[in-house]
């Protein structure tokens, strides 16, 4: 079961990837963080591009946002490769919105 925040945001996926690759050794760097802003951006998008601000406006937006953002730090903390968590969160949103379309 994923655990959810009350208010979900990029910085606890940031703190979760720390946490995970310091237990494995390895250090964090600048671009570890760019590419988890770009997983979420291309999880709610499906474009593969650095957004300068991936908050949501809109109601539904926030709650696929939280959704990414709880989802991705799970998969983090269960050591899951950024490859297949991008895959797995892009899959969630578009099963979500196509729920919310029918």
């Amino acid at each position: 079961m994923i655990k959810r925040q009350a208010n979900p945001d990029i910085f606890s996926v940031h703190k979760a990837l720390k946490s995970y690759r310091e237990s494995i050794g390895k250090p964090t760097q600048r671009h570890h963080y760019i590419n988890e802003a770009r997983l979420i951006h291309y999880s709610l998008t499906g474009r593969n591009q650095l957004a300068c601000d991936i908050k949501p406006v809109t109601q539904v937006k926030r709650k696929l946002y939280a959704q990414v953002i709880c989802i991705n730090r799970q998969l983090i903390s269960n050591g899951v490769d950024y490859q297949l968590r991008k895959q797995v969160c892009r899959q969630v949103i578009e099963n979500q919105k196509g729920k919310s379309s029918t």
